[in-house]
C-alpha cells in the first residue's frame, strides 16, 4: 500500500470531493439517462446502490485519518 503524508492526503481529499466526485456524478447520470426510459425498479435500484457505493473505495484510501490531528506534528 502506498504511504501518503497527512498533508498530501488532505489535499487529495479536497480535490477528490470538489473535482472528481462531481465528474463521477455527471458520468453516472449520463449513463442512467442513456437507457432512455426508466429501467424496471429492481435493476435500477441495484445500479444506484452499486454506483452509490463504488465512489467510496478510492475515497476511503485517500481520506483515512484526515479528520484527526496531523500525526507528524506530534513527533516534532
Amino acid at each position: 500500500m502506498i504511504s501518503l503524508t497527512y498533508k498530501l492526503r488532505r489535499k487529495l481529499t479536497v480535490i477528490y470531493l470538489l473535482v472528481v466526485l462531481p465528474i463521477y456524478i455527471g458520468l453516472v447520470v449520463s449513463f442512467m439517462i442513456s437507457f432512455g426510459d426508466r429501467l424496471p425498479f429492481l435493476p435500477e435500484l441495484v445500479l444506484y446502490i452499486f454506483f452509490g457505493l463504488i465512489w467510496i473505495l478510492p475515497m476511503k484510501i485517500i481520506a483515512r485519518g484526515v479528520g484527526k490531528e496531523d500525526p507528524d506534528e506530534n513527533s516534532r
